[in-house]
């Protein structure tokens, strides 16, 4: 994946028939999870049964048994195997141990969790690279919170992890801690969303390990996985979702370890679902990931295609959760086609994850998904560019600084995402990690949602990388305020030049640069769209509709169809609608286009 894009099929159940289905069109790559655990409803991951079955007691006949299935319905299978490290119900009561799926800082620092896991994952790697090597490209490790590292213990006390907190301070060079805070210390906030450096610094020292634990964790695995698999197969992870957590997540869910994770070399590509919310027709699904931190870093990225179509199944008759379900077969159609569109201008790997099965059981759905997968194939012999002049930087220092009990702070990260795609011009997103090696010189906006803190050498990377060339920076709520260790209102204005006691969006010319600051996190696309033209961005639909664009495809998606204008960035040849085959344009830079209601159309634009 880190060579090349895959379009995958994934199940939680056999669904060997529709694999069969999905491999007729010309789908090889399938994830797979043979499972030792139960997931969030209480229910077994895998109908196979587990495969761990005590200290260093196992039985493969079970993985065995699914990959032979997968490979008789198509011998050209290439797999993404999915290895559960959570701890099965036996680890709990024979170990006296917490549940790492809902708590998992509360035995990630457990000496007999981590060896009794690291025994397992390389029994489990020997297993699979003595019969399946030829079958297997690559492995996930998996736990925590949905098997995706999500740590929901809001940094609750076990022994285990104060001894890891004690030994992590000491090893920083500072004192011991003695103690973790207890919560109304972990929880407190001095500044309206804002914890203070100085009278919330015990909060900010735990949180911090918090993070450093989960990421702890999984580079250990990670290495004690290349031991055994060395570089043959790649090796990935869900994690890094700083971009969808908000409220109730972004400081206790132990994923902003994300840019030393993505950095190891022991990790080839990060997955995550798309984002959870206004995922009806007419809205749309946002990475969780900064996914320009993984291409930075010459990782992979995986979108994971869950969005539930009208004839989804579920898991049990009881289970009442729709996440904005498609209603009939023409959402069913435009709803696959958006999210295709989207991972197509975004240069990503995708599965679709028919999860509980029938989720693209209709003949329209399978001909949409087989003509996506055979426009995705020519896009593969074509030369990728990004088309995105907004850069969105996330920091993942200065997340912890926010009060996740607030409902406000989810304008910084999932609010915020999904206003950008529906701005009407693409975006990609980074991480302030990221800024030393970065080429800014696309970008004519840059949006810091929340980058508080602030020092001499932090400064002087802005200077030297971000406030020039004519660009604009967006500052959202309090920019700089963390300064120099210390909570300093006055340092907002040092660094942006617009007060903290103004209101409204204010626009501040300044020497080579212009900075923009909004107060209020929560923007409508409309305002936003105006920062961004106003900025030099170039701007494709002035609609509230999702939009996705790459130098050579552009998307639209509409719920309520009609006539749209499309202006392009540069006169082209021949612009082709390729879910109709349609010829909208010749030697143009404006489509102006009759869409169906609802409907995705995704353009190509022909050479110049």
């Amino acid at each position: 994946m880190r060579d090349e894009n895959v379009f995958a099929y994934r199940s939680f159940n056999p669904e060997l028939e529709t694999v069969k289905i999905f491999a007729d069109f010309g789908v090889d790559w399938v994830c797979i999870y043979p499972s030792n655990t139960l997931n969030s409803l209480g229910m077994p991951y895998s109908v196979y049964g587990p495969t761990w079955l005590g200290l260093d007691q196992y039985d493969f006949g079970p993985l065995d048994q699914e990959i032979l299935q997968l490979q008789a319905v198509n011998p050209r299978v290439q797999i993404i195997c999915m290895i559960d490290l959570n701890t099965p119900a036996w680890f709990e009561r024979r170990c006296q141990a917490d549940d790492s799926f809902w708590r998992l800082g509360k035995v990630a620092s457990l000496p007999v969790w981590r060896e009794a896991t690291r025994n397992y994952l390389q029994e489990f790697l020997r297993h699979t690279e003595a019969h399946y090597s030829d079958a297997i490209r690559a492995y996930m490790i998996c736990a925590g919170g949905t098997c995706e590292w999500q740590e929901r213990s809001f940094g609750d006390e076990s022994p285990s992890r104060r001894a890891g907190f004690r030994q992590w301070a000491i090893e920083q060079g500072l004192p011991d801690p003695v103690d973790i805070p207890p919560a109304s210390v972990r929880d407190h906030i001095s500044h309206d969303l804002l914890r203070d450096p100085q009278e919330d610094a015990a909060a900010l020292l735990y949180w911090r390990f918090c993070h450093w634990q989960v990421g702890d964790a999984i580079l250990y695995l990670a290495g004690a996985a290349r031991e055994i698999i060395d570089r043959r197969a790649e090796l990935g992870l869900f994690y890094g979702y700083t971009l969808e957590y908000g409220p109730g997540r972004l400081v206790s869910e132990g994923h902003l370890d994300y840019e030393r994770v993505f950095a190891s070399p022991d990790i080839d590509f990060s997955v995550s679902p798309g984002s959870y919310r206004h995922r009806q027709i007419g809205g749309t699904s946002p990475f969780l990931v900064p996914v320009g931190t993984l291409k930075q870093r010459g990782k992979a990225f995986i979108q994971e295609l869950d969005q539930r179509t009208h004839t989804s199944k579920r898991p049990a008759p009881w289970y009442s959760v729709a996440f904005d379900a498609w209603k009939d077969e023409t959402e069913t159609v435009a709803g696959l086609r958006r999210e295709f569109s989207f991972c197509l201008t975004e240069d990503v790997s995708f599965w679709w994850f028919d999860m509980w099965g029938g989720f693209y059981d209709t003949q329209a759905a399978r001909d949409a998904l087989a003509q996506c997968k055979q426009i995705w194939d020519g896009a593969q012999t074509q030369t990728y560019a990004s088309a995105a002049q907004i850069a969105l930087i996330v920091d993942p220092d200065s997340a912890i600084y926010l009060d996740q009990n607030n409902k406000r702070i989810d304008a910084f990260n999932s609010g915020l995402a999904h206003t950008l795609h529906h701005t009407g011009a693409p975006h990609r997103a980074f991480s302030w990690g990221d800024l030393p090696e970065l080429d800014l010189s696309p970008y004519r906006l840059v949006i810091f949602p929340y980058l508080f803190v602030m020092d001499d050498d932090r400064r002087r990377l802005l200077e030297e990388k971000v406030l020039r060339d004519d660009r604009t920076v967006l500052w959202l709520y309090r920019p700089g305020v963390v300064s120099d260790g210390r909570y300093d209102e006055d340092a907002m204005e040092r660094l942006t030049g617009v007060s903290i006691q103004s209101e409204g969006i204010t626009t501040c010319p300044r020497d080579g640069w212009t900075s923009v600051v909004a107060p209020d996190p929560k923007l409508a696309p409309a305002e936003l769209r105006d920062i961004a033209r106003a900025a030099g961005v170039h701007i494709y639909s002035d609609t509230d509709e999702p939009l996705y664009a790459s130098r050579r495809h552009v998307a639209l998606h509409s719920a309520t169809g009609g006539v749209r204008r499309i202006a392009l960035p540069r006169v082209c040849k021949a612009i082709t609608e390729l879910f109709s085959g349609r010829i909208v344009g010749r030697d143009v830079s404006e489509v102006e286009d009759d869409l169906p209601t609802p409907s995705t159309v995704l353009y190509e634009l022909g050479e110049d």
